[in-house]
């Protein structure tokens, strides 16, 4: 699928794949190999469509997933439109990815059990029906940040989380994200906006590949703070 889709992009273009975190999904994997095996493959799609210059493609490990991913795409899309090359875009996104701050708050670990994407703690197996998870994204890997019981304490704490990670008082971009759950996720909305100086804010529901993995009810809150030339490319 990745290598049909690199065939219908190079005849008159360059790729730029951003895919989730290598130690989440197999994407990023399946990405790069299609690049390099289809690479001559590419190349004669591109001179029988008389283009002389071999196809440029670049795959990206965000190391992140679901609303840092749809961020990061945004910020591609605005700086090759302000004139940075595919290759200079590559390369300031994967320094923006590492600066991410991402936290989940599940109810329930059962689905990333079964996934095999995180490993519950010692101590930390007992848990009761209002019981919710806090999950971390560091590293390009799941980790369990905290329990809490109930909704309220865990949408605080999410917040919390997500302020302490950055500087309050400097500009930060904001993707919110939920699965199934638009009410909880638009009480989040102005808690995060109250206390982050947020410039831009975007809420979206979870994709079902995202949400096979981490279960219905799930938020999440990506934060990611630029510098001030990153500002200037990332305006709108």
């Amino acid at each position: 699928e990745f290598l049909e889709t690199y065939r219908r992009l190079c005849v008159s273009g360059d790729v730029l794949g951003i895919l989730c975190s290598s130690k989440l999904s197999r994407s990023f994997g399946n990405a790069r190999a299609a690049a390099d095996e289809g690479l001559e493959e590419l190349r004669q799609a591109r001179r029988q469509a008389r283009v002389s210059a071999d196809p440029v493609g670049h795959v990206i490990d965000s190391g992140q997933s679901s609303g840092a991913l749809g961020m990061l795409a945004l910020f591609a899309a605005r700086m090759l439109r302000r004139g940075l090359s595919l290759r200079e875009t590559a390369a300031q996104l994967e320094r923006m990815a590492r600066r991410f701050h991402t936290v989940l708050l599940v109810p329930s670990l059962d689905y990333l059990q079964r996934s095999g994407d995180i490993q519950i703690p010692e101590g930390r197996r007992r848990a009761g029906r209002q019981t919710r998870w806090l999950l971390r994204l560091e590293a390009g890997e799941l980790m369990v940040a905290a329990q809490v019981e109930g909704l309220a304490e865990g949408a605080r704490q999410l917040v919390d989380l997500s302020a302490d990670a950055v500087d309050v008082k400097l500009p930060v971009y904001v993707e919110l994200v939920h699965a199934s759950a638009p009410a909880q996720a638009a009480e989040l909305r102005p808690r995060l906006t109250q206390r982050l100086a947020v410039r831009e804010l975007r809420e979206r529901e979870m994709g079902p590949a995202v949400t096979c993995h981490s279960g219905p009810g799930t938020l999440g809150v990506s934060v990611f703070q630029p510098t001030e030339d990153e500002l200037e490319l990332l305006a709108t």
